[in-house]
Formats: C-alpha cells, structure tokens, sequence
C-alpha cells in the first residue's frame, strides 16, 4: 500500500466517525495570543513535519520502528483482504499493544511540540480533563470498566458506533485504530482521538532516528487547544474543517454543557436542519443524557443557555422534547422517573423564559410557552380533548413533582403553585399543593 493511501486514510476515518457537572478551574488563553498561535498551527498543514525536539536512543527508535512496521504488516493485509469494509472495521487486537498506544502518544506529544502548542501543568490538565469529560484521572479504580479502560500511560475512553457494538462487545474494539476513541496520556497531558501509534509516522528505508516525519495534519492542536486551553478560534477550526460532530460528542457522549458557543452551536445546528420540524431523535441526549456511570445527566447549563438567550427555535425544541418525555412511548432511553425529571427541568426553565420576558417586554412573545405549562402541570387532555387522568385527578407528572420536593429547583414550588392557581382560575382544581 503506497504511503498516500495511509494518509489518505486517516483522514477519510477521522471524517466518517462521530460518538459531569463537576465544578473545577476553567483554564483558559488569551483570546489575542491564542489567534496568532491557532493561524501558525494552520500554516503547518503540509503533509509532513520533521520531529526535531524527539531525541531517540537507539533502543527506543528500534522499538519505534518495529511497531511501524508490524502494525503496517497488518493493516496493509487487512486492507487488502478479500472482506475488507472499510477503515472502521480495522482491527488489530491482538497485534497492537498498550506499548504501541504510548509510543503513539508520544509521537503526537512531539508534533504538538513542533507546533507550538501550549501545554498545561500537571494539575491543570487533570483538572480540565475533569472539568470537560467528567473523568478523574486521579482516581483510575472508580471508572467505569465497561466504558473507560486504565493502562499504565494512559486511558482509553471508548466511543460506542450504535452500527457496529453492542453494550457487551465495546470492550473488545480498543485496539480499532479508526474509531473514535479517546485516549488521555497523563504523562503529556494531552489528549489523542483515534489510536495513536508508529503509524502516524512516514517512514522509509532513508528514516533515522534523527531524521523522523509524522504525518501533519492540525487536528490534533486544535482538538488539544480547545479542550485543554479552551481555545475558540480552534473550536471554529474544527467546525470549519469537517469535525463538527467530534465536538458535538462532548455534550452528547460526555455531558459538557459548559461552553456558550458549543451550546449554541448545536441547537442552532438542529435548528437549520429541522426543515419538516424537529424530530425526537434529533433532540435525544441534547437536554439530558448519561454520565460516565450510567446515572441521569441533566444538561443544566445548556437549558440555562437558552434560558438567557431564547428564540422561539429553542422553546419550541424545548415543548417538543418536554412534551414527549411525558407522553406514553416505548422507545425512550430513560425510565418513566428520569423522563418526568427530565419534564420537570424543561417546564422551570420554559417557566423562567416566560416570567423574563413579561417583565422584560409585558408580553407574551413565546405563545407555547404557557400553553405547555398548562398541559403538563395540569390534568393531561388527549388530542380530543379528555382528561387522561381519572375525574380530573392531579397528573401524575404534578404528583412526582411534588414528592421530589419540587427537585430542589430555587422557586420551584411557588412556580407550580403559580401554575396550578393559574388553572383554577379556568376551572381546574388541585388539591394536592394545598
């Protein structure tokens, strides 16, 4: 396989694949110096960079090359095999190794260095990588064993293809270099997406271990330069070079919710692609998801987004998604108590848009805003207009509620007592908030 394949390939997989509350230190850059380091980063995209800071003894540089060319042994003989399917089914389990990982993770270190990214001290990058994924790199024993894998230099955060794996078998697809799994090296404290290995190299019969090239796309400072520093100029990089849906993952496979443009960006992305209205499985794992752990996620700080910056696009996702976790379906990835969760965070933030608005313009701007509330906090009503609870019984969203104790949300009580008055007054009656 000539070498233009390979590279060809790595950035054919990079584009196919797509997929904590924890309150740590934001680190962020300079928005001024983090341009000029994000413009000289792009003008680095030729093919190649020559790793002149990774001094190699002689020992490492013949293991370096042994996992080079064991690895494209193997790759090339699947590549060329009859059933070969394409990037995302090569699997070299069995032949790479944790020590071909570290020695990628290396290699990735030594071009970020040639690049002049900007690394983070030890503490930082522990506390960041908390801040972003929701995992404690200080604490390897407590993670999910089904879903993050500890190695002696790294770990390895599986990513799921809902196509390819099921929930028993993820754990056997680590060593898949072109799937999206991310790898997080304490030791360089960086983080690497796809497997890092000798094969980011180009190595011929004239390669030394003075003389060593690695393939130089920018992803890799981008996709460091954001997540670690929080660098905005490489998020809009990676939007604009086709890896939209790799950050998009960070909210909808790991939970983060905490960056304003990120926010923006994938409601208004499903916003412009909602021409025949908004689907349910265009909103699933928007407003809420899993952590790490399996347990309920709600995304706070997205619904806080939208609550200081409405738009009618918004609330209606807002009432569809709010809505459906109400309705009987058997298809939701949450349980009946988590779904009414779930409703009881939309219907405080639908509520606190509302009571902005009035006292900001003393009108009703967003008409579905109210009309959901009633809906949801009162008896029920079918599209024919009957009540689905018996004899006008509270709802059974109303009574979850109130044995929750209202979630803890500030003022959340007197917004429902507001609600249910507000229904009174038509005619509707509650006995259980008196």
């Amino acid at each position: 396989m000539k070498k233009l394949n390979l590279l060809s390939l790595l950035f054919i997989a990079s584009a196919i694949v797509g997929c904590h509350n924890t309150t740590t230190k934001n680190t962020t850059t300079d928005a001024g110096s983090s341009n000029e380091e994000t413009q000289e980063a792009v003008k680095t995209n030729n093919e190649t960079l020559r790793l002149t800071t990774m001094k190699l003894t002689d020992k490492k540089w013949l293991e370096l090359k042994s996992g080079y060319d064991k690895l494209t042994k193997a790759q090339n003989e699947i590549m060329d095999g009859e059933y070969y399917e394409g990037s995302l089914y090569i699997n070299l389990s069995g032949i790479a190794t944790p020590d071909d990982v570290s020695l990628g993770g290396m290699i990735v270190y030594y071009k970020l260095k040639e690049q002049n990214y900007r690394f983070l001290p030890d503490n930082e990058y522990a506390e960041r990588i908390k801040y972003v994924f929701g995992i404690d790199l200080n604490a390897p024993d407590a993670l999910d064993k089904k879903k993050l894998k500890s190695h002696e230099n790294y770990i390895v955060a599986l990513n799921p293809n809902p196509d390819m794996d099921s929930k028993d078998n993820i754990q056997d697809k680590e060593f898949y270099p072109y799937r999206n799994h991310l790898y997080f090296f304490k030791k360089f404290n960086i983080c690497v997406m796809q497997m890092p290995s000798a094969l980011l190299l180009e190595i011929d019969k004239n390669t030394d271990k003075d003389h060593i090239n690695v393939y130089k796309n920018a992803f890799d400072y981008h996709w460091n330069n954001y997540i670690l520093n929080d660098n905005k100029a490489s998020l809009a990089w990676l939007v604009s070079n086709g890896k939209e849906m790799e950050v998009k993952d960070l909210l909808f496979c790991f939970g983060y919710d905490k960056d304003a443009k990120l926010n923006k960006l994938i409601l208004d992305s499903i916003s412009n692609n909602a021409n025949d209205g908004y689907s349910i499985e265009s909103l699933e794992q928007v407003f809420a998801g899993r952590d790490l752990n399996g347990k309920l996620q709600i995304h706070e700080n997205l619904l806080k987004f939208i609550q200081e910056n409405p738009t009618n696009d918004y609330v209606k996702m807002l009432d569809i998604y709010g809505n459906y976790c109400l309705g009987e379906k058997t298809d939701c990835k949450f349980t009946r108590d988590e779904s009414f969760k779930i409703a009881a965070y939309i219907t405080y933030y639908l509520k606190l848009i509302d009571l902005e608005n009035d006292k900001r313009s003393g009108s009703d701007e967003y008409l579905i805003i109210n009309d959901m509330l009633f809906r949801i906090i009162g008896a029920l009503e079918d599209k024919e207009g009957n009540q689905k609870d018996d004899e006008g019984e509270d709802s059974k969203f109303l009574k979850e509620i109130i044995k929750n104790d209202y979630y803890n949300l500030p003022n959340f009580k007197e917004i429902v007592y507001g609600l249910v008055n507000d229904y009174r007054n038509i005619g509707y009656s509650s006995e259980a908030v008196d």
